[in-house]
């Protein structure tokens, strides 16, 4: 991965076009090797068709702790915890060892963070099957920076689901017109 400097956190989104009210959501970047764009075309894919040449189901095990620490950490946690939850992402996809500080990519620090992140791994490698695994969804930009968001609670999703349906019927009563 290279020797990097890199910022790490929660990044919130403002999505949409000019004129509409703006889709806020906030993500995880899961490859600290491309660059945040002001603008980025994205394709919406399954966390299960994320994986690296170096970790088995590295996207199940990311989506997994982004869906366990990150509603949390959104609501009331702090910058430590939203750093320390990106560093262990990172070492999810990219260490097979569980370490934040053993493999392709090593957190070169100590402190609050460092201490944050590798409790966070390790319960990702405490699972049934060795490891604890979910699914998310993967913002992929074919330029830019790939994330991950949390998995929505199902009320959200109706929500989603009942505002689309809304801009649907206004949309198609527009083209009747």
């Amino acid at each position: 991965l290279g020797d990097l400097n890199v910022r790490a956190g929660e990044l919130l989104w403002s999505a949409g076009s000019p004129g509409e009210l703006p889709l806020l959501f906030y993500a995880y970047c899961v490859d600290p090797n491309h660059w945040l764009n002001t603008s980025q075309m994205i394709a919406v894919r399954s966390s299960d068709d994320l994986d690296t040449s170096w970790v088995d189901d590295a996207g199940p095990k990311a989506a997994w702790l982004i869906n366990t620490y990150a509603p949390s950490i959104h609501d009331s946690g702090s910058n430590t915890d939203a750093a320390a939850l990106q560093i262990a992402i990172w070492s999810a996809m990219y260490n097979q060892s569980g370490s934040v500080s053993d493999g392709p990519f090593r957190l070169n620090s100590t402190g609050p963070v460092a201490t944050v992140a590798q409790n966070m791994l390790t319960s990702v490698f405490n699972g049934p099957t060795g490891f604890n695994a979910s699914s998310s969804s993967w913002l992929d930009a074919a330029a830019g920076q790939d994330q991950m968001i949390p998995t929505p609670e199902p009320g959200t999703w109706l929500l989603l689901g009942t505002g689309l349906a809304a801009a649907w019927r206004i949309a198609r009563r527009k083209q009747e017109d």
